[in-house]
């Protein structure tokens, strides 16, 4: 349906009007000099009826239908919202009211019929409910659910100016409070309680102003996708159209200039529906054929851009904002607030690309890479060339380019000039500084960034320069082997660039991790953890994603009260910042030293630190309860908590399984657990499943001395033993010795289990083959775990209980054991009750 081209114009000038006083239909007509003529018309027209000028509420009933009107929320281009009590369900809600001018119009009860279509075919949590649509005397309404809470449009009024590297998710929440408190209406009805809230923030609120963001436009991005996928675009979002909640609750509103792909227009071609200084450059240009989802995620990425900075991208005039827009004129993020990663900053300008083709390609897109920095995990954008760049900059601006080119050109033929003409040098500079302005100063920073890359690339040649062309062909050079020397290629080649150098140690030591290569990562990390310590700017982010990786390293190692001092470290860091990074970050720390302290013998802290973490996340983060799930999991294992790991593993699977790749290695260490459980129930058959599709992931995912093959083979040696099939245990528990030996030559709980497994092979294959089979266990025990460690407290058990060891009188062991066990598991453990059946003398 093509509708008259002046609406949506006249729309968004009745809502400037509003927010600004009728000085502002000049203003709006100097931005439309095509439609001037015709909107200073029609807006004295209205003004002639005196629809300009009425008071909030007037004109309207004080009911419609089931629904009693009370204050006026807000008012709109298109519409005007009320509070309202629906007398038959006894609930406050919002109702929206198409602006009786608009009824003058031809076409304006087409759009207003199109937002409440748009808005009543989503079901989101962070898009507000259509609970009802009516007509009442010729006038169309629909009832909302009412969202209690500020829009990010006020909150960025009210926090502008400020420095955002100081502001927090507390100073965030306790001004939701403040507004709300002041400003939140009473109900309509007495028998309706006025909502409550605590005085200390949620764990939502946990963290700096810029994860705060993250999360919001998290929840944003992840509603739009939602709309996306039922082929509806927003085309009008903007902080004014967010909402938060006290709650943590983050709301998108007002599908007025919603529009259906493939559906008829709503505006009329040529007009250009949105607001201006979030509207994407497609939308400027007014064409409707360009505008897509794409466009929602432009519009998203300029409000992400105000919320890290607390400054619009584009200021001034309808003019000027509309001419920098079109210039993709706007300061670099980190210039303003160089605290901002530069992750961050990335995400946001590949939201705001110019070329929509180099956007993200979906609001999905999106979604993943905001979720990404809030996990600390890599991101899918990439940073766009300064060629790229350049050549952009240089299409749309041919004519500062042309003067930015021609400085270069005199800047590179400079040397030869300046070495017999020297007193040219100053006139020539001052000229040049006055010709390039800013945009030779862009270009400067652009060839310096150049300069930098161009050293790393040089660098990493030198890294694989030396490779065996026929091992490398062949692909069986290991990876240590591939990379041995870069750690000493990155000192000697960046010794200029500590900043650089460390940030490419810290990738190459979690490379090394990642890899299963653990006495490779150690020094990698502990370098770049030093360089980082030095640095008086480095993140907290950064400093505790060191200090955690390297803890992780040492835990692989068996070497647990080391890594209990980086666990605390990289908890504290982020705890004890100013900007400190979310909770998410401290939950996904503290799930790790769970894991960390149930594997050093203390099973049952473990869990309750597991559990905090849990608690922490609640059920707004998907992904990290996920991962901690896990956690909890394993740990649950060593306490022998059956129904607990089933239903957290369970739902960690479920997680993965809708979100990571079927062959990604988190799906194979889920699968580990799940075999755990079906070995304990004997499902055999689901046991030889879930290691055989676990296999083939690590065969392909990851190196071949990998700890994960020695853990499926420790696996199976246990279910063969079960099933009676003594030497093929024997064969898998061999197996998974040799891969542990060779990757935890420290030691570590594993090699213990290994060999533990081991040694009930070779009792299952007569004493004959080995009659020393349990003493090698016990001594791989006492070697690699602490003294009151659980596992080796079971394992001198079964030696005492068969005579092949002792204990001195005065050490009375069996006391001394019990009351390590009794401490460090629950009464219903099988070991702690095998031993104390077995000393039925010794009391609590």
């Amino acid at each position: 349906m093509t509708l008259d081209p002046l609406e949506a114009l006249v729309a968004e000038c009745l809502s400037r009007v509003e927010q600004q006083g009728p000085g502002a239909i000049e203003s709006f007509c100097r931005e439309h000099p095509e439609h001037a003529g015709n909107i200073r018309r029609r807006m004295q027209i209205l003004d002639g009826m005196a629809l300009l000028d009425q008071e909030e509420g007037a004109g309207f009933p004080e009911r419609l239908g089931d629904f009693i009107l009370g204050k006026c929320l807000g008012r709109g281009g298109m519409g005007v919202v009320f509070l309202a009590h629906q007398e038959s369900l006894g609930r406050q809600v919002a109702v929206k009211v198409i602006r009786t001018e608009h009824l003058l119009f031809p076409g304006a009860l087409e759009r207003f019929r199109r937002e409440v279509l748009a808005s009543a075919s989503l079901q989101h949590p962070a898009i507000a409910q259509v609970y009802f649509v009516g007509r009442e005397e010729g006038l169309p309404y629909f009832a909302m659910e009412y969202v209690a809470g500020c829009s990010l449009a006020e909150i960025l009024e009210a926090f502008h100016g400020q420095n955002p590297s100081r502001l927090t998710g507390q100073d965030l929440y306790q001004f939701l409070l403040g507004r709300l408190q002041n400003c939140e209406e009473a109900p309509l009805r007495s028998d309706i309680p006025k909502a409550e809230y605590p005085s200390q923030a949620p764990a939502w609120f946990q963290g700096s102003w810029v994860q705060m963001g993250l999360r919001i436009l998290l929840e944003v991005a992840e509603a739009l996708e939602h709309a996306h996928r039922r082929g509806i675009w927003h085309r009008d979002v903007k902080p004014s159209n967010l909402m938060l909640t006290p709650a943590g609750r983050v709301v998108l509103l007002d599908f007025g200039l919603a529009r259906s792909a493939g559906g008829g227009e709503v505006t009329a071609s040529g007009s250009q529906p949105g607001s201006l200084p979030y509207m994407s450059p497609e939308q400027l240009n007014g064409d409707a054929e360009q505008i897509d989802r794409r466009t929602d995620v432009y519009s998203l990425g300029v409000t992400m851009y105000e919320w890290l900075s607390l400054e619009a991208p584009f200021s001034g005039s309808g003019e000027v904002i509309r001419r920098r827009i079109l210039d993709a004129d706007f300061p670099r993020l980190r210039k303003l607030v160089p605290q901002i990663p530069w992750e961050v900053e990335i995400v946001c300008a590949t939201a705001m690309a110019y070329d929509r083709r180099r956007r993200y390609s979906s609001a999905a897109a999106l979604a993943q890479d905001l979720g990404n920095l809030l996990e600390g995990r890599p991101i899918t954008a990439r940073p766009v060339a300064w060629w790229r760049r350049t050549w952009s900059w240089a299409r749309r601006s041919p004519a500062k380019a042309s003067a930015v080119f021609l400085a270069l050109a005199l800047v590179i033929s400079l040397p030869t000039v300046l070495a017999i003409h020297n007193w040219h040098l100053r006139r020539m500079n001052t000229s040049l500084e006055l010709a390039w302005g800013a945009a030779g100063k862009e270009a400067i920073n652009a060839i310096e960034q150049a300069d930098t890359a161009q050293r790393v690339v040089e660098l990493l040649l030198r890294v694989f320069r030396d490779v065996d062309p026929v091992r490398g062909m062949r692909g069986d050079m290991p990876v240590s082997e591939l990379l041995k020397d870069a750690p000493r290629l990155i000192e000697e080649g960046l010794a200029d660039k500590p900043e650089m150098r460390a940030r490419l140690l810290g990738v190459l030591g979690r490379l090394f991790k990642n890899l299963g290569l653990y006495e490779q990562a150690e020094p990698v990390l502990r370098s770049s953890l030093d360089l980082e310590r030095s640095f008086g700017g480095v993140t907290a982010r950064q400093h505790s994603g060191l200090a955690h990786a390297l803890a992780f390293v040492l835990q692989r190692q068996g070497r647990f009260e080391e890594a209990e001092v980086y666990f605390a470290e990289a908890f504290h860091v982020l705890q004890q910042a100013v900007s400190s990074d979310s909770t998410i970050h401290r939950a996904r720390i503290l799930g790790d030293w769970g894991f960390l302290r149930a594997e050093a013998g203390w099973p049952l802290q473990g869990w309750e630190m597991v559990e905090v973490a849990l608690d922490a996340v609640g059920e707004h983060l998907p992904k990290e309860r996920a991962f901690l799930l896990y956690l909890q999991a394993k740990v649950g294992l060593q306490l022998e908590k059956h129904v607990e790991v089933e239903q957290a593993a369970a739902q960690a699977r479920n997680y993965f399984s809708e979100t990571l790749p079927e062959d990604h290695p988190q799906q194979g260490v889920v699968l580990e657990v799940l075999a755990e459980i079906h070995l304990q129930r004997q499902e055999f058959q689901e046991v030889e499943r879930c290691l055989n599709e676990a296999s083939e992931i690590f065969r392909v995912r990851l190196p071949e001395k990998h700890s994960h093959h020695a853990r499926i083979a420790e696996t199976r040696s246990r279910m063969w033993l079960a099933l009676g099939q003594a030497e093929r245990a024997l064969q898998e528990a061999e197996f998974a010795v040799s891969i542990y030996e060779e990757v935890h030559p420290n030691g570590h709980l594993h090699v213990v289990q290994a060999y533990r497994s081991l040694a009930a092979a070779k009792i299952a294959c007569g004493a004959a083959v080995d009659p020393n089979h349990r003493l090698r266990a016990l001594a791989a025990a006492r070697r690699h775990l602490p003294e009151a460690h659980p596992m080796r407290l079971h394992l001198e058990w079964q030696a005492y209980q068969a005579g092949e060891i002792s204990f001195a009188p005065e050490k009375e062991w069996p006391q001394w054991a019990l009351q390590q066990l009794r401490e460090r598991l629950p009464e219903a453990h099988s070991w702690r009750r095998q031993v104390e059946e077995f000393f039925p003398g010794t009391g609590d």
